[in-house]
């Protein structure tokens, strides 16, 4: 289950990122913030999550990069069993990678673990032990006012970095 989330009339906020000129310091910027706003949702999972056995409540983290591969990856696989050369699946992987170059992605939740979705959703002999969706249906709206706190935190402090950088590449100029 993937939830998309979409700010809307946050404008002071993208003209403040538009100072910004290093599309990867944007990124960066974004990434860490989006990683210090879902940490109270991973430790609401880690609280719920049963403990009965295994490592499942301390494999859920934050991150950039989810367990089990990429966006490039994934495309080059599907394109190689769908019938596709080996340059078709190279291309797939390109195309991938590069759509999502300019978006920034955080992952939270466990790791690979194969009682991690049987402990949330249950099986016909296991009762659903939930443990992801407590945690966002308690923390998501926090969550998400985090998130714009914290972006704008760190935009200033990067703004606030190039600027002190700039000033110090003019003062040996200058010399």
């Amino acid at each position: 289950m993937t939830t998309t989330v979409r700010f809307d009339g946050l404008r002071d906020l993208e003209r403040e990122l538009e100072r910004l000129a290093n599309p990867n310091t944007r990124r960066a910027s974004a990434r860490r913030a989006g990683v210090r706003a879902l940490a109270p949702m991973a430790a609401a999972a880690q609280a719920r999550a049963p403990r009965a056995q295994g490592d499942l409540a301390d494999s859920i983290t934050v991150g950039t990069r989810v367990s089990g591969g990429n966006a490039g990856q994934l495309a080059f696989g599907r394109t190689l069993q769908g019938g596709g050369s080996r340059a078709q699946a190279v291309q797939a992987l390109r195309d991938a990678q590069r759509e999502t170059a300019s978006q920034v992605f955080i992952y939270m939740g466990p790791g690979r673990h194969p009682q991690a979705i049987t402990q949330e959703f249950g099986t016909y002999f296991h009762p659903p032990q939930p443990y992801m969706r407590p945690a966002w249906d308690e923390e998501s709206r926090a969550t998400l006012e985090r998130i714009a706190t914290e972006l704008w935190a760190d935009i200033q402090r990067s703004v606030a970095r190039a600027e002190r950088r700039a000033a110090r590449a003019a003062a040996r100029a200058a010399t």
